[in-house]
This record gives C-alpha cells, structure tokens and sequence, in this order.
C-alpha cells in the first residue's frame, strides 16, 4: 500500500465498525437456512447476486416473518455495507439501499454496520479501489471457488481522513463517475446500434432477393447435411482425433485455440472429417450461429452439438449460404426451426427444411462480397469502441486510485492527473 497524505491515517474494516454487537456478520450457514425456509413473501434476504460494485441489484428472496425473528443478528439495514465474500475482482461491494425493508444476508455475503466517523460512501468506493483489489487478489483461498472469508475482509486496509476530507472526495469521485458511466453508456448504446445495424443490412439483403421472386428451396435439396456424432473421450482404441465442439464456433469464425481430441476408427475419422469450406452450425447453445471451416494440416472432426452443412457448389456458396443463415437467425425468424422451451435445439430436420434463396452464384459472390465490405467496416468500427471502453474503465480505476491517494482535490489539474495515471496503467 503507498503512503498516504498527511492527516490520513491506514485502518482495517474492523476498526471503522459500528460500536455494537455483531457490527460485523456474515449469513446463516447449514440447517439455520435452507432452501426449506424461502417464502413468496416476508423479510428479504440478501444474496450474492444482489450485492454489485457499487450497486445493489435487485432480485428478490424472502423468509417468513416468524424465520426472520431468529437469525436477526444477520439483519440488515439501510447504508449498511454489504461485501461479497466470493466472485470475481473482490471484494465486490454496494451499500443496503433505503427501500430494501427488513432483510438479513445470506451466506458468503457480509454485513459491516460502519460507525458514525466515516461516510458509508467512503468505505464502499474504498471496496473499488485498485490498491484493495490488488492486496485482495493475494488473501483468496479455498479450492473450487476462491473467497476471501470474514476473517480477511475484516482486515480489509482503508486509507481514512478525516470526516469533512472524506465526504468532500466522495462529492468529486462521484461527480467524475457520473461523468464516466454516462460516456460508458454512450459507448454501449453505439454498440447495441452497430449490431443493430449489421442485421438490418442482412435482413435488407435477404428481404430483396424475396421481393426480387428469386427461388427458395429447402437447404437439404442444395446442401447435404450431418450432425455430429456422440463422442466418447474414455474410448481406449482408435487414433486420437482433434474434434470440434459448439463453443469452438463463433459467429464467422471458428477458434481453434481449445480444441479436444477423442479415439475414433478410420471408419469414423472419415465419416466425420471437415473439408475447408464444410459451415458449421451450432445444434444447441445459441442454435444457428455458424461458421465457415477454413481447412487445417490435420484431420479434424466434429461433435453432436454440431452440424456439418456441404454445399452444392454448383448452386450454393458456402459463403451465401452462412450469410443467409444469419440473416434468419439475427432477425428471429427461428419460431419453426427451433424445439424446446427453455434450452433451444436445432434438430437436423428443421435446418433442413429452412427456405434458401437460390439466385445465380455470379449474384451469390456479389452479395458476399457486399456484406464482406459492411461486416468489415462494422468490425472497425466496434474494435474503436472496444477500444472507448478500455479506456473508460482505465479511467474509472485510476480516478478511484487518485481518490484514495489524496490526489483527488478538484481543481483542473485533477484530470490531467487521472489521465497520467491510466495511461501508466494501459
């Protein structure tokens, strides 16, 4: 931890506690809560998912009344802070908002009543701070799912000035904040516009080769298709196959950087086998996102959770055919290809039966190599917006850094401090 500023001093969590019983708690552990004791309604409790950074998200859990009375040494009240023992980049915490009503923390969720010397918005960005997340990173243990455990987060450092120091920052952080998450969302929204774009020209494409009276047919009457096969890793004879999962296809491209393998015959190695130009499509996850396979040195197969689609190339692209499978897809107009209610599915069948627009491959090419042109000014565009909102969240960190350095002081200078300290970071 760096030095701080004069008139600061370092305290852990422990110390900045409420001068009550059980200030600090964590939930009910084993039989005092049970999956038994949720009700539809009465006192909440608060849960892993509704503790966000910075955010408390609502998602609803209640106990009765009567349950409620027993475990109130876990209760929890408004401007407390709620820390998540468990997650990603901990410790991850938000503030009990004034509505929540009656409520206890569950368990891998603490509760620390602050005493009346620091502002609970103090102590809560402290949680965010990059310094904090960094000495929290080196406390995780446990094996599975790493969590940092009452006993660390009560050692939590907290760099504290005094009352007036602390709530004159808080005012500047969360005005710089808003500054931020404002432009963040800004980002975001351009995103969700640039996606919105890129179907749009798939559906106007597609939507002009209908309106042009250009045949449609089955896929299955221009392409041969195959879904993969259930493959057995524990199988002991055969020759170890690289094989192709449904994670491993992307919209547009197919990663290779995780691939398995599995013993298969030389019967099945063949039958299974992709050529360069074969599409992939994903039989379940998100069914219908597809890819075109581009080749590799090696024999490489694929699974059941894919389909393998072979054009006719003296009628089909595989390119076009891609295309207009995500034009179907991106649009949601999936209501007869897809089975299931809550797991979507694409039997072999429905993808099939999907209507193809079949105009002369001279067209086919010309049509690609439009939306070629589209999808790659549109990936330009977004990796410039990746890039906005790297910066925007090397931003965010070093202002919380500047705040908690005591270089946060509000006068023009502070940008330019702030902005030294995220390029240092990029």
């Amino acid at each position: 931890m760096n030095d701080l500023p004069d008139g600061w001093r370092w305290a852990v969590l422990d110390e900045l506690k409420a001068a009550e019983p059980g200030a600090i708690t964590d939930g009910p552990f084993g039989s005092k809560l049970t999956s038994a004791h949720y009700s539809s309604d009465g006192a909440r409790v608060v849960r892993l998912q509704n503790i966000g950074e910075g955010v408390y998200r609502s998602s609803d859990a209640f106990i009765p009344w009567s349950h409620f009375e027993g475990l109130r040494k876990h209760e929890v009240r408004a401007d407390d802070l709620l820390i998540a023992s468990l997650g990603e980049d901990p410790p991850r915490a938000c503030l009990a908002p004034a509505t929540l009503g009656a409520a206890i923390v569950k368990a891998d969720c603490v509760r620390v009543r602050l005493s009346d010397e620091v502002d609970p918005r103090w102590v809560m960005y402290a949680m965010q701070n990059p310094a904090l997340k960094r000495w929290a990173a080196e406390q995780l243990h446990g094996v599975g799912r790493p969590r940092l455990g009452l006993k660390t987060i009560r050692h939590l450092p907290i760099p504290v000035p005094s009352f007036d120091e602390q709530r004159r920052i808080v005012v500047l952080l969360e005005d710089y904040l808003s500054r931020l998450d404002a432009a963040k969302d800004m980002v975001a929204a351009g995103v969700r516009r640039l996606d919105a774009l890129t179907v749009a020209s798939l559906q106007r494409e597609a939507n002009e080769l209908r309106v042009r009276g250009v045949e449609f047919l089955p896929l299955g009457e221009v392409a041969e298709t195959r879904l993969g096969k259930m493959l057995d890793s524990k199988r002991a004879t055969g020759t170890p196959t690289p094989y192709l999962r449904n994670i491993n296809v992307r919209w547009g491209s197919v990663d290779t950087s995780d691939v398995k393998s599995v013993s298969l015959s030389e019967a099945e190695r063949q039958e299974l086998a992709l050529r360069p130009g074969d599409l992939l499509v994903c039989e379940g996850g998100e069914p219908g996102r597809c890819a075109i396979w581009p080749g590799s040195d090696d024999l490489i197969t694929f699974q059941k959770a894919l389909h393998r689609v072979r054009v006719d190339p003296g009628r089909l692209t595989p390119e076009f055919a891609a295309a207009m499978l995500e034009a179907t897809i991106r649009t949601g107009d999936t209501s007869a290809m897809f089975t299931g209610t809550t797991i979507k599915h694409l039997p072999q069948e429905r993808l099939r039966g999907m209507l193809m627009p079949v105009p002369p491959l001279d067209e086919q090419r010309r049509l690609v190599a439009q939306l070629r042109a589209t999808g790659e000014r549109a990936a330009r565009l977004r990796q410039e917006l990746r890039l906005l909102q790297l910066r925007s969240s090397s931003l965010r960190r070093a202002l919380l850094g500047a705040a908690f350095s005591g270089q946060l002081t509000g006068r023009s200078s502070d940008v330019e401090v702030v902005e030294e300290m995220a390029e240092a970071a990029l």
